[in-house]
């Protein structure tokens, strides 16, 4: 897969995600990379660990400066690209908790986190990775209306644990059957919304099966959609 996900590109991600969802954002990349990185750095572990709680962003930029001290004490530490985008992630996190002392560059080192991103699957020549951090990328652009459904990194951590019991437990056992320009993703802010109120594993099953049958048009498979629910119902938020 080859890299597009130049500044531009990476402007319009970014301004497509609000600000109390980007340390999330941010910092799921990183945890797709958790498995392919032999000893993750624990600045970084650091930096996964605050991205939920608004009152620790603070921590940021203390963070930040720890992870250029680790890459300038390991020079051979691959791929780079790794700490390259982490130190931007802590920078951006650092802006957003205070941006009263933000910079027009602080902005634009924002912009590169896509093709940083990128960069660092593409290093591991992992389809399934690669796949996977596109889909991050783009999830806003791709389903806008996600702006108003997701309030903060805590909804965004729980909106894609649920995208990916989706995925791998529902839509990739469907796929073959479907029209190739249906998108699942179109449907996750409904079934978000049901969990975030607390609904019964029930009206979730009912959800994923009305969606089969009356929009992707198959004829639904209730057992499945109820293992399905289950597992979403029983995500911890």
């Amino acid at each position: 897969m080859s890299n597009d996900y130049n500044n531009n590109t990476g402007l319009i991600i970014l301004n497509n995600i609000p600000d109390p969802i980007k340390p999330g954002w941010g910092c799921f990349l990183l945890f797709y990379f958790n498995s392919y990185i032999d000893h993750v750095p624990y600045c970084i572990k650091r930096l996964q660990k605050i991205a939920v709680n608004p009152t620790d962003w603070s921590k940021a930029k203390d963070i930040g400066e720890n992870i250029l001290k680790f890459s300038k004490e390991n020079p051979f530490f691959v791929p780079s690209s790794y700490l390259t985008l982490a130190h931007n992630i802590a920078k951006m996190i650092d802006r957003i908790a205070n941006p009263s002392s933000s910079s027009s560059s602080d902005r634009r080192e924002e912009w590169k986190i896509p093709f940083l991103a990128m960069e660092t699957a593409i290093y591991f020549k992992d389809s399934v990775l690669e796949n996977d951090i596109e889909s991050t990328l783009s999830l806003f652009t791709r389903v806008p209306e996600l702006k108003n459904t997701i309030k903060n990194s805590k909804d965004f951590v729980l909106f894609k644990r649920i995208n990916d019991i989706l995925w791998i437990n529902w839509y990739s056992d469907l796929e073959h059957d479907l029209n190739p320009t249906y998108k699942y993703q179109n449907y996750l802010p409904d079934i978000f919304i049901l969990k975030k109120s607390n609904a019964s594993i029930e009206s979730i099953a009912n959800r994923i099966l009305q969606i089969e049958k009356d929009i992707i048009k198959l004829p639904g498979d209730q057992e499945n959609c109820k293992i399905v629910a289950s597992a979403i119902y029983n995500l911890k938020y």
